[in-house]
C-alpha cells in the first residue's frame, strides 16, 4: 500500500512553520511578554517563555477561516499570560486575582491600524516600510523626512500635520 499524501495539510504545516519563524511573530511574542513584565515586574525571560509556549499551542487551534493568525495569537498569548500571572501570584501569596493589577495590554496590530485615519495610516505605513532609515533619526529629523516624502506624493502640509497628530494620539 502506498501512503497517501495530504498535500493541503502538509502545505498548511509548512506555512505555519514559516509563520512561526518569521521576525514579525517573534516580535509579537516579545511585545506582549514585555508589556506584562513592565506591568507586573515578573521576570521577562519567564514571561517570554510562557508567551512562546502559548504561541506554539495556539498554532494547533488556529483556523484561518476565522481570522488573522496575529489576532488569534494575540488573544491566545494574552490569555495564557493572564493565567500564568494568576498562578504565580497565588503561589507566591501576593494577590488573589489578576484584576488587582492594571495590565497595560498591547494593542493588536489589526485593531491599531483599523483605528487610524487614512492620513495616519499612510504615514505609519511609510515609517514601517522604511523602519531602518527612521530608526536612526531624531524625532525632528523623522518629522522632516515624513514631510518631504509626503509632500513629494502631493500631500499638503495641513494633511501631513493632521496625519501625524492622529498617529501620535493613537500611540498614547
Amino acid at each position: 500500500m502506498n501512503p497517501t499524501v495530504n498535500l493541503s495539510g502538509d502545505l498548511k504545516r509548512i506555512g505555519i512553520l514559516n509563520y512561526l519563524t518569521s521576525m514579525e511573530n517573534i516580535n509579537l511574542i516579545r511585545k506582549i511578554a514585555w508589556s506584562f513584565h513592565n506591568t507586573t515586574g515578573l521576570d521577562w525571560d519567564d514571561l517570554f517563555s510562557e508567551a512562546a509556549l502559548a504561541y506554539c499551542e495556539g498554532l494547533k487551534t488556529y483556523d484561518e477561516k476565522k481570522g488573522k493568525i496575529s489576532t488569534h495569537m494575540w488573544h491566545r498569548i494574552t490569555n495564557h499570560l493572564n493565567d500564568y500571572l494568576k498562578q504565580e501570584m497565588r503561589d507566591n501569596g501576593h494577590i488573589d486575582y489578576v484584576s488587582d493589577y492594571d495590565v497595560d495590554y498591547p494593542v493588536s496590530p489589526q485593531f491599531f491600524f483599523e483605528g487610524l485615519s487614512n492620513e495616519a495610516y499612510e504615514i505609519a505605513k511609510l515609517v514601517l516600510t522604511c523602519s531602518k532609515k527612521f530608526a536612526v533619526l531624531t524625532p525632528e529629523q523623522a518629522d522632516s523626512r515624513i514631510y518631504d516624502v509626503m509632500e513629494n506624493r502631493g500631500w499638503s502640509s495641513e494633511k501631513i500635520k493632521r496625519g501625524l497628530a492622529d498617529l501620535i494620539n493613537a500611540c498614547k
